[in-house]
């Protein structure tokens, strides 16, 4: 394609027609030389170093190392997903930062991984990196040997390439996905197929690509991308906040009257969530043993703590009392931290039914390990192996006492 726009310029532009566009000669020689440390070339001066100068250079280099170490890992990620391959995003990130310190030395300008170049490259058929290599010496020899050859190439022709490098690289499904997702339910079942329905992303991602692609294009990458990442906690925090949940259960004695009601609670209980959580409970007519059960749900942080009191001190005005059993280990780090800053109305249950044994789940995420039952045939294999002790250790330790079944009730 620069072969042939080179000639259409040089034989019908500007040979028939006497018309002349702008070459890369005209814009800059592409020629150069062997460098030297900047501290030896006149053209540079030194400023001695103070904090001010030190000011200036470190929010530059904070911005500059966002954004390369942002888009290398997204021209990685592109590369690998073209190439079926798997690349290491830390080597990348620190063969960057010291081709970027040894260019520093020489006063060239700090770079990135390219994506438009990347793809040219792999679009030619290159797999490893004797192509970066490869590429790297010819582009040394043209800025030496043949820079005059690259002079006389119209801008035009470059500009046509990356336009061609935008068209590969553009994730083009993007656009039917946000066209969906922005279309109302009774919109998309009344003109698109049952199947296309299914092809949607939720609203609050396609809020979160246009905002990163709209800040990226106004400001830069590096703002694109945390306004992305706000707007995207902002949307996590509100989705965790409505998956707390609780089903309860009463615990009877012989006689069928209900001495305790078990809560197990579902989700993380953070700050976001702790209005939600208090309301999952009936104070007045729960009896006056309270026990809640954390095997699948996490305490996250102090305001989760202070729901606990909250929700002690409203069974205490009640006359009743609430324990806590079951705890994740990260939960029970936090309430044990702040066990001096619990009421009195709110107690831990004992140290044996208090702590599961491992964390087999994270943040909200349910667990499944320990609550499937094994099978007859394994387990019967599993128990003629165990001795008393590895009995009594297998024990799942819950503090919830299950009252009699109908039949012995009867009986």
């Amino acid at each position: 394609g620069i072969i042939v726009s080179t000639t259409f310029e040089w034989v019908v532009v500007y040979a028939i027609f006497g018309r002349h566009t702008t070459l890369v000669g005209d814009m800059g020689s592409a020629g150069g030389s062997i460098p030297v440390p900047a501290w030896f070339m006149p053209q540079y001066h030194m400023p001695a170093l103070s904090g001010h100068v030190f000011g200036k250079t470190y929010q530059l280099a904070i911005i500059m190392a966002v954004v390369g170490i942002l888009e290398s890992a997204m021209t990685l990620s592109l590369i690998d997903e073209r190439t079926k391959t798997k690349g290491d995003v830390k080597r990348e990130c620190i063969g960057q930062g010291v081709a970027n310190i040894v260019c520093g030395v020489f006063g060239g300008m700090g770079g990135c991984a390219m994506i438009g170049q990347s793809m040219v490259n792999v679009s030619a058929g290159a797999r490893h990196r004797l192509s970066t290599f490869t590429c790297s010496i010819c582009l040394l020899f043209i800025l030496l040997v043949a820079y005059p050859l690259i002079d006389v190439l119209p801008v035009a022709a470059l500009a046509g390439v990356m336009f061609n490098v935008v068209y590969q690289t553009f994730e083009w499904r993007s656009i039917k996905l946000l066209a969906v997702a922005v279309l109302p339910r009774a919109v998309r079942q009344r003109v698109l197929a049952q199947d296309r329905q299914m092809k949607k992303i939720r609203r609050a991602d396609a809020v979160v690509i246009v905002v990163v692609t709209g800040v990226t294009l106004l400001f830069d990458l590096a703002v694109g991308v945390g306004c992305g990442i706000a707007v995207a906690c902002l949307m996590h925090v509100y989705d965790s906040s409505c998956m707390i949940h609780a089903t309860s259960r009463l615990e009877r004695d012989a006689e069928g009257i209900a001495i305790a009601k078990v809560y197990d609670v579902h989700g993380v209980l953070f700050f976001g969530s702790a209005a939600a959580f208090l309301d999952l409970f009936d104070v007045e007519q729960d009896p006056p043993e309270v026990r809640l059960i954390f095997e699948t749900s996490y305490i996250g942080d102090f305001s989760a703590v202070e729901a606990l009191n909250k929700l002690g001190e409203r069974y205490g005005e009640a006359g009743k009392r609430v324990s806590l059993q079951l705890l994740h280990p990260g939960s029970s780090r936090i309430v044990d931290k702040a066990a001096n800053l619990l009421v009195k109305e709110l107690t831990l249950a004992t140290d044996s039914s208090k702590v599961l044994d491992s964390p087999r789940f994270r943040h909200g995420i349910e667990a499944y390990s320990q609550s499937f039952e094994v099978p007859a045939a394994e387990g019967a294999t599993a128990m003629s192996e165990r001795g008393p002790e590895d009995d009594a250790q297998a024990v799942r330790h819950r503090a919830v006492t299950r009252g009699p079944s109908d039949r012995e009730l009867g009986a």
